[in-house]
């Protein structure tokens, strides 16, 4: 499952149209590195929500810290 396609792009933007559509779309699409992010995508789109928001940040490699101090003015 892709979450966009040359044509999408193509039909989402109508100077796109006029500059080469769908080819230009397909140039734009490695440029962008959407084919990867569709691959990525096509991998985990099928897990249930919380699951693949935790697949999206390890892929990307997000990561975060939290102060101790800050967790106390968490309200319980």
């Amino acid at each position: 499952m892709d979450l966009i396609t040359p044509k999408q792009l193509v039909k989402a933007n109508k100077y796109l149209q006029y500059f080469g559509g769908e080819t230009l779309a397909k140039v734009l699409f490695r440029i962008l590195k959407f084919n990867k992010l569709n691959k990525e995508y096509g991998e985990i789109c099928h897990l249930p929500a919380q699951e693949f928001i935790g697949q999206v940040m390890e892929k990307v490699e997000f990561g975060f810290q939290v102060d101790d101090n800050e967790l106390e003015n968490i309200p319980k």
